[in-house]
């Protein structure tokens, strides 16, 4: 470790992940719903972040999200995004009220729990809004890949003024001849 940083090249990272994959996935596929859904959000968020750590108080963690299995052969190891467990319930409302009046029922938002719920199954399509390719160690925002903003970007003055001097991950929205726009992510 040097200054807080894991002193480990990035192709001993992947070579590890290769070795290791097929009891990653075997391993995640025998997750119930809960365990399954906090290893995704854990590892969108340490992914997505600037500083690449996990961070207790980062609120890019959304708690709501239910991830899934994509289906399919050539899908092995791949997971996204499925639904959210937010829950919409009916309830009355107690209170001073007369008596000649009855309550008014109200919806009420809530979390379903999922603690030994099964994973779902959701079918490959285009349109998927996360995925985790675990076969390659990939993740996909909206049908585009995260990669590491080009150098010649990350160093200009106003964007180092603006973001700061972190790696930063980015993702192609648009490209035109003379034009490229980017999601920082």
């Amino acid at each position: 470790r040097d200054k807080g940083k894991m002193v480990l090249p990035e192709t001993e990272l992947y070579e590890l992940l290769q070795v290791q994959r097929r009891r990653i996935i075997s391993w995640s596929n025998n997750l119930h719903q809960r365990d399954l859904d906090q290893l995704m959000q854990t590892a969108v968020q340490v992914s997505s972040s600037v500083t690449g750590s996990l961070q207790s108080s980062a609120e890019v963690l959304d708690k709501a999200n239910r991830w899934s299995r994509i289906r399919g052969e050539r899908s092995i190891g791949r997971w996204a995004v499925g639904s959210t467990r937010t829950a919409t319930s009916l309830t009355c409302q107690e209170g001073n009220q007369a008596i000649d009046e009855i309550p008014k029922p109200s919806l009420v938002q809530h979390r379903e729990r999922s603690v030994s719920a099964t994973v779902g199954l959701v079918m490959d399509a285009d349109n998927l809004g996360v995925e985790i390719d675990m076969q390659i160690g990939q993740m996909t925002l909206r049908a585009k890949h995260l990669e590491a903003l080009e150098t010649r970007i990350a160093n200009d003055l106003d964007v180092k003024s603006l973001l700061g001097d972190a790696t930063m991950q980015a993702s192609l929205l648009d490209k035109a001849e003379h034009c490229r726009r980017y999601r920082i992510v």
